[in-house]
């Protein structure tokens, strides 16, 4: 039965990658109601400034990997490579997801924290077919090897 839940929870991730017409705002130049750090300075207030916004609607499981993520994120910037930080947005969407992504010019990369204890990372290309999602299972996720595929592209 454990089985048929995963799989429920990863349809609902998968569903949303799946449709063009759910990302194509995001491609858009117009303004979407999310936050954003464009100031590598400024990662140290960030866990501070969502547990603001959204503490109330994240659970647990999300404010805990959200601090592990922007940990790596800090840490890459402190300690490794400050110039791979580059700007990226953050939003709670409807369907209790918290969203980390950043867009660039050759599409949109997401880190999607689920509140039923599911995360992924996904890139949506600007070109078809260009796609990647990997689902993380808890205990086997190396934030810094997330942070930097979330720079990466």
């Amino acid at each position: 039965m454990e089985n048929l839940d995963d799989l429920k929870r990863s349809k609902s991730i998968l569903m949303p990658f799946s449709s063009s017409d759910f990302y194509s705002a995001f491609f858009q130049s117009g303004e979407t109601s999310s936050s954003s750090l464009s100031n590598n300075n400024e990662i140290s207030h960030l866990l501070i400034d969502v547990k603001k916004q959204y503490g109330k609607n994240l659970t647990s499981f999300q404010l805990y990997h959200i601090a592990k993520i922007f940990e790596s994120f800090s840490y890459i910037q402190d300690e490794i490579e400050p110039e791979r930080l580059t700007s990226f947005s953050y939003y709670f969407n409807e369907d209790d997801e918290f969203l980390i992504y950043r867009k660039s010019r050759i599409g949109l990369t997401n880190i999607i924290i689920h509140d039923e204890e599911c995360i992924a990372f996904s890139f949506i290309g600007r070109n078809t077919g260009d796609r990647d999602l990997i689902f993380y299972e808890e205990g086997e996720i190396d934030y810094e090897k997330l942070a930097y595929k979330f720079f990466a592209k």
